[in-house]
């Protein structure tokens, strides 16, 4: 669906964030990534558009198969997510 090669560097990539406050340094750092390649971005970000293009066509699928069972009017439908070992900077 989507390849790493459709992804150009971000302007930013390697913005080393000198201007910034000492908590973006630190959020950066997280998943400890800094030092990974923009082709393994790229091969990441793929993989994530391709999960959320997934993810919108079930969601359409869902609110379609509403529709034709004459229960849109009265379903409403909640999107949430659940990150069960996110660190808490990312909640």
């Amino acid at each position: 669906m989507y390849k790493a090669a459709d992804f150009k560097p971000w302007a930013n990539f390697r913005d080393p964030l000198s201007k910034h406050p000492r908590h973006a340094k630190i959020s950066r750092n997280l998943w400890h990534t800094t030092g990974e390649s923009w082709e393994r971005w790229a091969e990441s970000l793929a993989k994530y558009y391709g999960l959320c293009a997934m993810i919108e066509d079930e969601i359409n699928d869902l609110l379609a198969f509403l529709d034709k069972a004459n229960l849109a009017e009265n379903t409403i439908v909640i999107l949430c997510r659940a990150v069960k070992n996110a660190p808490p900077a990312a909640l």
